[in-house]
């Protein structure tokens, strides 16, 4: 009976001490996975927004002018986006980059 005992609390104690070896170990893990989580969401973050930024705005930072769908004056075919200039023309993307580059 003694010897049963003993190794029961011999049982408790090795189970224990793995219970604190690991809580520590599963702790880290978890920080260290919430780490890597917001370093991944804080560069997809910044990928949005460079995005965003990069649609509205040109290389020269300065913002596009209006856009829409329509049809392109030069060019004359539909377009899914069509920027509307202040001279009440319409130019897609295309058109638009040789009016600008000129």
């Amino acid at each position: 009976m003694l010897l049963a005992d003993i190794k029961a609390i011999l049982l408790s104690l090795q189970i224990l001490k793995a219970l604190l070896l690991l809580f520590p170990l599963a702790t880290f893990g978890v920080a260290i996975w919430t780490l890597v989580t917001m370093w991944l969401w804080r560069a997809d973050k910044r990928r949005a927004e460079q995005e965003w930024y990069d649609l509205r705005y040109r290389a020269d930072g300065k913002p596009y002018p209006p856009a829409g769908r329509g049809f392109c004056d030069n060019c004359e075919t539909p377009c899914q986006k069509v920027y509307y200039m202040p001279s009440n023309r319409r130019l897609c993307p295309d058109c638009y980059k040789k009016f600008h580059e000129s």
